[in-house]
C-alpha cells in the first residue's frame, strides 16, 4: 500500500492492519493461509474486489461463503457451538483469524461434531411416510438436540416424537 502496488488491482485501500494482525496469529500458531490473507487485505464482504485480486476455486468460494455465514452467525449471537456444529471448523477458525481474535481456538481445535442419534428411518412412522414432515421433525428434533448441548439421547428424542403424535 505504502508504494501503490495495489492500486492496480484494487480501486480501494487495502487494510494492512487487518494483514499484519492476521499474518501475526498466522505465525503464533504455525497456519498460515493465502486464502485468509487475501480476505483480510480486500474485506469479507467484498466480492468485487476479491475477484480482481485471484480467482477462487469453487472450494474457496464455498469457504468464503461459510466464513460469511459464520460471520452472520457471531452477529446474530448465535453460539459457538452452534457455528462449528453448522459450519465446521475451517471456517470458524477462518472467521475468528480475520477478526484477530484467538481466545477460543483451543475449544476450535478440540471439537468434534456429534453425531445427531436420528435418522429419517427413526421418524418415517410417526410422519404417515411424508417426506416434508420427515424433514421438518428432523430438523426441529436436531435443534432441539443441538440447543440442549446434544445431551439427548436418542430414545429421549423419540419419547419427545411420540409424545407430539398423542
Amino acid at each position: 500500500e505504502k508504494y501503490g502496488i495495489f492500486l492496480g488491482l484494487i480501486s480501494t485501500s487495502v487494510d494492512v492492519d487487518a494483514f499484519e494482525n492476521l499474518v501475526h496469529l498466522e505465525q503464533k500458531y504455525k497456519e498460515p493461509d493465502s486464502l485468509r490473507r487475501i480476505l483480510a487485505l480486500v474485506g469479507l464482504h467484498n466480492d468485487e474486489h476479491l475477484n480482481r485480486v485471484t480467482v477462487l476455486s469453487n472450494k474457496d468460494k464455498r469457504r468464503v461463503e461459510d466464513i460469511r455465514h459464520v460471520a452472520d452467525y457471531v452477529a446474530n449471537n448465535r453460539s459457538l457451538t452452534r457455528q462449528l456444529y453448522d459450519y465446521g471448523v475451517q471456517a470458524v477458525k477462518d472467521f475468528y483469524y480475520l477478526q484477530n481474535d484467538d481466545k477460543a481456538f483451543h475449544y476450535i481445535n478440540e471439537w468434534v461434531r456429534p453425531l445427531f442419534p436420528i435418522t429419517a428411518t427413526d421418524v418415517l412412522p410417526f410422519t404417515n411416510g411424508e417426506g416434508p414432515m420427515v424433514g421438518i421433525v428432523l430438523k426441529g428434533l436436531e435443534n432441539y438436540w443441538i440447543d440442549n448441548s446434544f445431551k439427548s439421547s436418542k430414545s429421549d428424542l423419540m419419547a419427545m416424537i411420540k409424545d407430539f403424535n398423542q
